[in-house]
């Protein structure tokens, strides 16, 4: 448990790292080549097969199986309990479902903003993707090089906090005058996103039993993958009506009145854990 928080972030910076390399060759292909797109899909599908080649290669430890356990329907049921019923758990799916849905979703229609608001090419929107992914990773940094907060009041800071800076910076993208300041509302952006995802996902391994773990992270990733649905769905809708930088700027003031309203309901930070 010691080495964990060090460990999710360090592994969150590995795939951020990617994020910043990525974008920036992907947005040099699609504008030099003429099959571009096809070509960037093309060649991260290959790249697929190295990473079934490493997985085939891992040997899981043996272990014993307990032929007495509960069905699966059983088994999930008490796990989504466990996470329902812990309260540090219960509010930080409920902080994730608000951060994914409302200050994550303007990655959804990000190539449409940089083309049609910012008035950029591809490599102007690579290069964006580039930035975000860059705070990303000097989020997941910082979030490696510190230590979980020991006292209930500091997580709350620290969490809460990066999720606010977070929707803010999203809101200062929607309303940039140009790809400059978009750009750097994108890197902070990232940095407090990766932040929120890394220290939540951290607090939420350690509190939860080993038995437990496989399954209330199991529902972390759900609530990753369905907000994600949801918030493109919901950002497209209002950038259809009301425009793209409205959109943005909305979702990211959405996601930080919900935050302030979940802290709100929060009991005091010295009285027991429920």
């Amino acid at each position: 448990r010691e080495p964990l928080a060090n460990a999710i972030a360090l592994n969150t910076a590995m795939f951020n790292s990617a994020r910043v390399l990525g974008p920036l060759v992907a947005g040099l292909v699609m504008h030099e080549v003429e099959a571009g797109i096809a070509a960037c899909f093309l060649a991260d599908g290959v790249t697929y097969l190295a990473i079934l080649h490493s997985l085939s290669r891992i040997r899981p430890l043996p272990h014993a199986v307990d032929r007495t356990r509960a069905g699966w329907p059983e088994r999930l049921r008490e796990g989504a309990a466990y996470a329902w019923g812990n309260l540090r758990v219960r509010v930080l799916m409920l902080l994730l479902l608000v951060f994914i849905t409302f200050a994550w979703s303007y990655l959804t229609i990000l190539p449409a903003f940089v083309r049609d608001v910012l008035h950029r090419d591809s490599r102007w929107f690579g290069l964006l993707m580039a930035l975000n992914g860059l705070g990303a990773l000097l989020g997941a940094l910082w979030v490696a090089s510190t230590p979980v907060p020991a006292s209930r009041l500091a997580v709350r800071r620290s969490v809460f906090g990066a999720v606010a800076v977070s929707a803010v910076a999203v809101a200062a993208f929607g309303l940039a005058p140009g790809p400059l300041a978009a750009g750097a509302a994108l890197v902070v952006a990232g940095a407090g996103g990766v932040a929120f995802l890394s220290r939540g996902n951290t607090l939420v391994q350690v509190d939860v039993p080993d038995r437990l773990r496989g399954r209330v992270m199991s529902l972390w990733v759900l609530v990753f993958i369905g907000g994600m649905a949801l918030g493109g769905f919901l950002i497209g809708l209002a950038a259809e009506r009301f425009g793209a930088p409205a959109a943005v700027a909305a979702s990211g003031g959405a996601c930080l009145l919900l935050a302030a309203g979940l802290f709100a309901l929060l009991p005091p930070a010295t009285s027991p854990a429920r």
